[in-house]
């Protein structure tokens, strides 16, 4: 059993799925309590099944979250650009194992012979000894850590560098190939960035006071590693079919690390 417990804002349709059980519906509000947020969804998956559903607080002032209510999950957007990168892996358009200097400049991790370490697989395993971000730096500029493979760093900008290493591999744009190699054919509804979103679905950001903000440049455009905004249901959605071993004709969906 696994339980989605998502800080979201809205999108399209609505799943019709059950009401939650009263100790869920406590929980959620309990939470929103403790740590003020722009609205919450909670979603079960049962089995591989969504079998109920809660909404709580509010995306916008005077607009209550609901089944629509696009939220930012943040850093689970990288969920998708994994599962579009073992899908095209499983197609055998791109090699796991190839380093990505080869079709990806980088002003700050050019000059260092490590750069030319950096694979897919080892982005997607955060093996890359990169930071989180450039601003994780005191000079603000990504440098090694380590030797790419000898260890363990959460890294969302190397999920930007293998973004573009897609790019340059399929010649199309990272927010296209999300949406039509992996979105658009498990029917979910997603966007990549605030700007893409609908306003009127999507969630405001919220400050530790509680109190709605505007967004910053930096949630507005597409991320490999951030800003995916979409709702509770379509995110039990995606994960139920990321998590099924087959796809519809038999044949496995992804490839594992």
């Amino acid at each position: 059993m696994i339980v989605a417990a998502l800080m979201l804002a809205s999108t399209l349709s609505c799943e019709g799925l059950p009401p939650a059980p009263p100790r869920a519906v406590e929980a959620g509000h309990a939470a929103l309590a403790r740590f003020p947020s722009a609205g919450l969804a909670l979603v079960r998956i049962e089995a591989g099944d969504a079998v109920w559903a809660h909404y709580a607080g509010d995306a916008a002032p005077g607009r209550p979250a609901d089944c629509e209510t696009l939220f930012n999950v943040g850093s689970i957007t990288k969920l998708m650009t994994a599962e579009l990168t073992l899908l095209l892996a499983g197609a055998g358009e791109i090699d796991l194992d190839a380093s990505i200097a080869d079709l990806v400049a980088h002003a700050d991790l050019g000059a260092d012979p490590r750069y030319a370490l950096l694979t897919p697989r080892l982005i997607l395993s955060h093996q890359t000894g990169l930071l989180n971000w450039e601003h994780s730096y005191p000079d603000r500029k990504l440098a090694f850590t380590f030797d790419p493979g000898e260890g363990y760093s959460y890294s969302g900008a190397a999920y930007e560098l293998l973004a573009q290493y897609i790019e340059a591999l399929t010649g199309g744009s990272f927010a296209d190939l999300v949406q039509a190699r992996l979105l658009a054919p498990l029917g979910v509804e997603a966007y990549l960035g605030a700007a893409a979103a609908p306003s009127d679905h999507r969630v405001l950001p919220m400050n530790a006071d509680g109190e709605f903000e505007t967004f910053r440049p930096w949630e507005q455009g597409p991320s490999a590693a951030d800003n995916l905004f979409i709702s509770g249901p379509q995110l039990a959605r995606f994960l139920t079919a990321s998590l099924a071993q087959d796809s519809e004709d038999g044949a496995p969906r992804s490839t594992p690390l």
